[in-house]
């Protein structure tokens, strides 16, 4: 016996299964991680977005085999919004994919993760806007990191638990910041006091309020570079999108 699974989604990753099947990851906002298979869905034609082509946002029918262990299949997808701008750009659709590679690894299936969801639909809004894939990178990691209760304390130093006004180190095994004269310097993991206080700002900020955050695309690079690491220790894992982009 069939039943049936009806909700919003968004494509995260897909593999190839022969020459017309796929197996896709979905983020879903009320079930977490949902993977299922489809049959002939594929691709990207003529500037139009197919229903499950990655990173795309839909309405989702899922049929689910009563039978225990069985995988999930596409019942039927309809386009909620395709996202076509991250495709035009190299650098935006590794942003998009080191965010679906990401959060694919995070979440658990069948999880809900509301605020996950939205922020990823955020992300992908605003690189579909044309938004710079650094600064947009550099929020998403903040926000997840947050949401999952892991980014570091960014206002007292680790060691003498003093508050921190200017230059800092991100100490990545530890998990949290240090005072210069505290910590035995790294350069790759130095923030200036401006830096933290836009890591402060876009923890504490809601989406739309950190939206208004003006950041230059080569600070974004280069506070993202020193926060990565710590995600990359405390995620144990490394997006293979993010690489890419790097060269």
């Amino acid at each position: 016996m069939v039943s049936g699974i009806t909700t919003e989604a968004v494509v995260l990753a897909a593999t190839d299964v022969g020459e017309e099947d796929r197996i896709l990851t979905f983020l879903t906002p009320d079930m977490g991680l949902l993977r299922a298979a489809a049959t002939s869905a594929r691709n990207l034609k003529k500037g139009r977005a197919a229903p499950l082509d990655l990173f795309v946002k839909i309405h989702l029918t899922l049929n689910v085999p009563g039978k225990e262990g069985k995988l999930k299949r596409v019942g039927s997808a309809g386009i909620i919004d395709p996202f076509l701008g991250i495709r035009s750009d190299y650098g935006r659709l590794c942003a998009a994919s080191y965010i679906g590679q990401t959060v694919a690894h995070c979440i658990q299936e069948d999880d809900p993760s509301p605020a996950t969801y939205d922020l990823v639909n955020y992300c992908l809004h605003r690189l579909d806007s044309g938004g710079a894939s650094f600064g947009v990178m550099l929020l998403f990691e903040v926000k997840l990191l947050r949401e999952m209760g892991i980014l570091p304390d960014l206002n007292r130093c680790l060691k003498c638990v003093k508050g921190v006004t200017g230059e800092a180190y991100l100490d990545v095994g530890a998990g949290g910041i240090l005072h210069a004269q505290c910590s035995a310097r790294d350069d790759k993991g130095i923030l200036s006091g401006g830096d933290l206080g836009m890591l402060r700002y876009l923890s504490d900020r809601s989406l739309s309020a950190s939206s208004k955050l003006s950041v230059k695309e080569e600070d974004a690079m280069r506070i993202f570079n020193v926060l990565h690491p710590f995600s990359v220790h405390h995620l144990g894992y490394e997006s293979k999108a993010l690489k890419m982009m790097k060269g």
